[in-house]
């Protein structure tokens, strides 16, 4: 953001200079008025056609080196990455070049990532290709240990106890995921109990409101959930993400983790850190496995292209599940069922989340891109996981058209009503009735087989 300063006036990034006699007075700033330099450095962000380069006064490499390590001179260019190998790198920065592109410009497509099955994707977790290759020496080395680590990750061994978490979101405004969620779960051999007396998550934004209340809130579902000595299956991203910081929190050692325990404890919640917060796609991978998936697949999806768009905070800023960048979990599961994944870019960008009824601009601006992406890649629909982006995603598509007078529209389905139709679950019971968008093309081309005639 340093290089934004030279398009604000008058100050910086955070409003307009104080005066050296008095900083912290209530009348520090001169004039002018801070929360619109703030928006204008904001919509200029926005805009950038894509990342600084490498020589760039202002490039991260400028910038952050003594957080490095390499005080008073420049970090080198190629600075090994934890998650990506050298083989991979190329890949990765194109990756990266491309999401930050504003839509409507062309760009050469990067190289397409391959989707492997499980019994080759040893880890599934990760996007590192020279991974699969890391594990199979270890094996040499750790026949065992590597065993057992395999065998969770593709679901070899025995399924883990979840209680069903399903948040607010989920009860009103997204109920085909409920709806479409539950049976595919029953039908696959995992029948799902809903948490008895469960409690709102606080959502993510109350986190930054009062972080001691958000823990403790969460902390008395997870205590819920671990006296039945289950873990938590929370599908809504937004639940997933702020239960899952509870957890970790809570877990810390930290003394106000501390004193959130001894609070719950002391009104019969107490919590030991026995269980985990899992989402569905993991439930789905690593307990049930893909291969039973694919044996228990009734009505293959063949034909049908899909979009997979993860959202922001299934794997971000935990990055157990998949990639950050680059997840394929969502697209390994939707080739389970038949269906064709295409090359989705933009399947990490934030849709805005509540930016679409705040700041509708900025709203309608990031959900543009992500249509108008899936759309140049040839996909029938768009699936996701979060209930906050499969509203933005919908419900503003009559806004983008009118503005942008491009037809982008394209059905936002959740993965698990796609995985319901593969498993023969009838399509009445899967809350297709709800979508907003037609879905009059996607039912002709799986009764045609995939073809658009």
């Amino acid at each position: 953001m340093r290089h934004m300063q030279q398009f604000l006036s008058d100050g910086g990034l955070y409003g307009l200079s104080p005066s050296k006699d008095n900083r912290h007075g209530q009348t520090r700033f001169q004039g002018g008025s801070a929360n619109k330099l703030h928006s204008v450095a904001v919509f200029i962000l926005l805009q950038l056609p894509g990342p600084l380069s490498f020589q760039h006064q202002n490039h991260r490499h400028h910038v952050h080196s003594e957080k490095r390590g390499y005080q008073g001179q420049n970090v080198p260019h190629k600075i090994p990455h934890p998650r990506i190998s050298p083989r991979n790198a190329q890949a990765h920065r194109q990756k990266r070049a491309e999401l930050r592109i504003v839509a409507g410009i062309e760009y050469v497509s990067p190289v397409k990532r391959s989707h492997r099955p499980s019994e080759v994707y040893l880890d599934w977790f990760e996007s590192d290709e020279n991974r699969a290759d890391e594990l199979k020496k270890r094996k040499n080395k750790e026949p065992e240990a590597i065993s057992f680590f395999i065998k969770i990750r593709i679901g070899g061994l025995q399924m883990r106890d979840f209680i069903y978490y399903p948040g607010c979101s989920i009860k009103v405004g997204a109920k085909h995921y409920e709806e479409s969620l539950l049976p595919v779960f029953k039908a696959l051999g995992m029948k799902l109990d809903e948490l008895d007396d469960w409690n709102c998550c606080g959502a993510t934004a109350y986190f930054s409101v009062d972080e001691l209340m958000a823990a403790a809130i969460c902390g008395r579902n997870l205590s819920l959930a671990e006296q039945l000595e289950k873990n938590i299956l929370a599908p809504c991203a937004g639940c997933f993400l702020t239960m899952k910081k509870s957890d970790t929190f809570l877990k810390s050692g930290h003394e106000k983790a501390k004193k959130i325990l001894g609070n719950l404890k002391d009104n019969g919640c107490e919590y030991k850190g026995g269980i985990e917060v899992v989402h569905p796609l993991e439930a789905l991978v690593k307990d049930i496995g893909l291969d039973k998936i694919k044996e228990l697949v009734r009505t293959k999806l063949t034909g049908l292209k899909v979009a997979c768009y993860y959202g922001c905070q299934v794997v971000r800023p935990y990055t157990d599940l998949d990639d950050p960048d680059y997840p394929v979990i969502m697209d390994q599961l939707m080739e389970a069922i038949g269906a064709e994944p295409v090359d989705y870019s933009a399947k990490t960008r934030c849709c805005g989340g509540s930016l679409g009824g705040t700041v509708n601009e900025v709203g309608t601006g990031l959900n543009y891109i992500l249509l108008k992406e899936a759309k140049r890649k040839g996909a029938d629909v768009i699936v996701t996981l979060c209930p906050l982006c499969q509203f933005n995603l919908e419900l503003l598509q009559d806004k983008i058209v009118k503005k942008y007078k491009e037809d982008v529209r394209t059905p936002i389905l959740y993965f698990t009503q796609l995985m319901g139709l593969a498993l023969d679950i009838p399509k009445e019971d899967l809350g297709f009735n709800r979508s907003v968008i037609s879905l009059e093309k996607m039912w002709a081309k799986l009764k045609n087989g995939g073809s658009n005639e």
